[in-house]
């Protein structure tokens, strides 16, 4: 992996012990490069040009066969590679590869005659001035790569646009050398203005090997946009993700997408984007708008998708209405097995029971989240998730979240007791996992298990407030829920603390 910034360069980087500590010191291989980094520096002195003038202190590296050294350090780029999520990776600008290369002369020609560490390139552009020498590093990177598909992400600042000419043509000859190997990408990360898409595109040809595109720019597109970003041809591309941009700008073929992420869509382009991607099999739609009645017609008949399997669906942002439901009525999954929602204000109960009947589908694994920034006075009850469940006998992994302290009650002694009260609420239930605040007693948890099957229950709590416990004992039930747990070997039990991940029941905290 190498992340090109304006201040690399293989024969002048400078190394602090900071710089060669091993981002995971669990990894044993990982911490021998780290070792055998501090002990070359150490023993060889750099001089400027990364030369050891002590050549008769050979480091323990250079005692290891060419081929074994290599592996290690394509396995430390690995585990020290960047992150590919904005604005992660923007703050990660240490190039594992060039840091190799600088330790010593040995070192440098290891790296830089091993194709694998230089596969996956990373271009920061800090400063518009430096583009040029970002331009010649990453020339030298991919020249690198042998013939290996390439993983490449480019990030610039929103200030980087077309209408400036000066810095357009320094921006245009970075992209005309990346575009020279458009053969081997096999992933693609852009983080730039959507302004610049057309520039970008404009000399790119077929993409036999692209896999992976995530257009995620660092500001939203406007919809007066002129620039398009389009791909001719890419017969391979399995995974897209699109990022705050509008779907009538951005021309990709879509039928082979198997996975697709969306943040920021409006319902219409919901129903486009599946509708081009005939055998996706998961799909995640965030920040939902409603429908906007110049970009896309609605669907006249529910739309069928034979292949979906995973769907996630993250409305956010309650200040806007949101129309869900007409996605709901009028889609068709008989495959769906995962279904994750992010509840706003009300869950759409009677919506979600009457897909999943119209579908036909098996849904095993369901997810509920009740975000931070929902209203707390409003939102799903109880009541609606009870209803919601019961309609789904089929569910074998259940997830609820609570991501605040919120006032309304969404979990109490009364869910637990419907598995005792209720035997065909979730009767094919193996795993129930819960995150949130405590409103039940210990004691209720017990309806929930089972003789009969297996059944992992984990409880994820947050550590209780003052009021909270004037209202609930916190140790009440529980030391009984856990010696009845003991005594069943088909029940697994864990109960943590929400922040430290500590069971709380063995450490004798506050429960």
């Amino acid at each position: 992996m190498t992340t090109i910034t304006d201040d690399d360069n293989p024969s002048e980087v400078t190394l602090s012990e900071e710089d060669l500590t091993p981002a995971d010191p669990e990894s044993a291989s990982n911490e021998v490069v780290g070792r055998f980094a501090k002990l070359a520096v150490t023993e060889s002195s750099l001089d400027p040009a990364g030369n050891s003038p002590h050549e008769d202190i050979d480091p323990l590296i250079l005692t290891l066969p060419f081929e074994i050294a290599a592996e290690i350090f394509i396995f430390y780029t690995d585990i020290n590679s960047t992150p590919f999520d904005y604005p992660v990776r923007v703050k990660s600008t240490k190039s594992p590869s060039f840091l190799l290369a600088a330790v010593c002369k040995t070192w440098r020609e290891i790296a830089l005659t091993t194709p694998r560490l230089w596969t996956t390139v990373n271009i920061f552009i800090s400063s518009i001035a430096n583009v040029p020498l970002l331009t010649e590093l990453a020339l030298d990177c991919m020249n690198r790569s042998g013939q290996l598909p390439l993983t490449l992400s480019i990030t610039a600042p929103a200030t980087v646009t077309r209408l400036d000419r000066s810095i357009r043509e320094r921006v245009l000859a970075l992209f005309d050398v990346i575009g020279r190997f458009s053969s081997r990408w096999y992933r693609l990360v852009l983080c730039i203005h959507p302004d610049l898409y057309e520039d970008f595109t404009d000399a790119l040809g077929c993409m036999p090997l692209l896999e992976d595109l995530r257009l995620t720019p660092i500001v939203s597109q406007d919809r007066s946009c002129e620039a398009d970003f389009r791909l001719r041809e890419a017969p391979r591309l399995k995974h897209l993700e699109l990022s705050r941009l509008f779907l009538h700008k951005v021309h990709i073929p879509l039928h082979n997408l198997t996975s697709l992420e969306v943040h920021a869509v409006y319902i219409n382009e919901m129903f486009v984007l599946l509708k081009s991607a005939p055998v996706l099999v998961v799909a995640k739609f965030s920040l939902i708008f409603g429908v906007v009645d110049d970009l896309f017609l609605l669907p006249a008949a529910p739309l069928t998708h034979h292949s979906l399997r995973h769907l996630d669906i993250r409305p956010q942002r309650s200040i806007y209405n949101v129309e869900l439901p007409v996605f709901l009525k009028k889609i068709i999954l008989p495959s769906l097995e995962s279904f994750v929602y992010h509840a706003r204000r009300t869950t759409p109960v009677d919506e979600l029971l009457s897909l999943f009947a119209r579908s036909r589908c098996l849904v095993s694994i369901f997810e509920i989240v009740i975000p931070e920034e929902a209203e707390p006075d409003h939102g799903s009850t109880e009541g609606d998730l009870i209803r919601l469940l019961e309609g789904i006998p089929t569910i074998t992994h259940l997830t609820i979240s609570l991501l605040a302290r919120l006032k309304q009650k969404h979990i109490t002694d009364y869910f637990f007791r419907r598995f005792a009260d209720t035997p065909t609420f979730l009767p094919q239930l193996e795993v129930l996992n819960f995150a949130g605040t405590r409103q039940f007693d210990w004691a209720s948890v017990a309806s929930a298990l089972t003789n009969e099957k297996g059944r992992v229950i984990n409880i994820s709590v947050y550590p209780p407030t003052q009021s909270e416990l004037l209202i609930m004992s916190p140790q009440h039930g529980l030391s009984g829920l856990m010696s009845l747990a003991a005594k069943n070997p088909r029940t697994t039990l864990t109960i943590v603390d929400y922040y430290s991940g500590k069971d709380i029941y063995s450490h004798g905290g506050w429960c």
